[in-house]
């Protein structure tokens, strides 16, 4: 079961195409929810009035969307969205959530917004945030991978996006000097039922202090980004970004940023 949050019709279609391959693998049901902010001078009992622009909105997307999915909709009313949504993936026990994000805002407070950031961080979901993605499909697609549930979930969905007969998949490495490199074909073949072949997968190294610059230059060769989220829980500092988040920002090219819900089973070993 996969949610949409919608804050407009274009904006739902957007997300479906970018993530088309991977709601058809997992035969995906499609909650489509918009959250009405009602204005906190205004008085909860007036919400209806604020409520007919998410009805257009989700009307114009399941004209679309119904032709390739079971569509359910939810349009609620909140003060704050982000709690809103969170709330709507609690109570519909939602296994996956997709946003998309267009760059960094104007706001220092936070490093996605203030409906991204508290998602990430707060969500019982899995949580997929799209920039730039604008094919359903990609042939050369780059995992930066440390290990752990978020780099499994990141192998999991570059697995579902990639071109089928010539695309290829490489889960990068990176290690700061004198630190012990993590054993990547090891690491995928945990998550897996077979040995990895060598025609998918192209597992690369790189030592650097400098993590996040590597894996912007190594980018450049590349047609999709799919990165583990960081798991630092106070991940809206005004101090410093972590790595993923770092990379994710200055990025141009197309770019999945995943987080994983905790106990996240991998489901890596159903396609390949």
């Amino acid at each position: 079961r996969v949610m949409i949050p919608v804050a407009n019709p274009n904006n739902a279609i957007q997300l479906v195409k970018n993530g088309f391959k991977l709601l058809q693998a997992k035969q995906s049901q499609v909650e489509l929810l918009n959250m009405v902010r009602v204005p906190e001078q205004i008085p909860l009992s007036h919400a209806e009035d604020y409520m007919w622009e998410g009805r257009e909105a989700i009307t114009e997307a399941m004209i679309y969307l119904t032709t390739y999915f079971p569509v359910t909709t939810t349009i609620r009313y909140c003060r704050n969205v982000a709690r809103g949504i969170v709330s709507a993936a609690r109570e519909k026990h939602v296994n996956t959530i997709i946003m998309g994000w267009k760059g960094k805002t104007a706001r220092t407070d936070y490093i996605f917004g203030s409906t991204i950031d508290p998602v990430i961080q707060k969500s019982p979901s899995n949580v997929l945030v799209f920039k730039n993605c604008t094919e359903s499909s990609y042939k050369r697609i780059l995992v930066p991978v440390s290990g752990g549930p978020n780099s499994r979930l990141a192998l999991e969905i570059a697995c579902t996006m990639v071109e089928e007969n010539e695309g290829y998949i490489v889960p990068f490495n990176i290690t700061p000097p004198g630190r012990e490199t993590l054993d990547l074909e090891s690491f995928i073949e945990k998550q897996c039922e077979q040995h990895v072949t060598e025609s998918r997968y192209h597992p690369k190294y790189a030592v650097s202090r400098q993590i996040a610059d590597t894996i912007l230059e190594e980018s450049v060769n590349y047609d999709l980004i799919v990165i583990g989220a960081s798991n630092d829980k106070a991940i809206a500092q005004l101090v410093r970004s972590t790595i993923p988040e770092e990379v994710a920002e200055r990025c141009d090219k197309p770019l999945v940023m995943v987080k994983a819900t905790e106990g996240f089973e991998t489901l890596l070993k159903r396609y390949i």
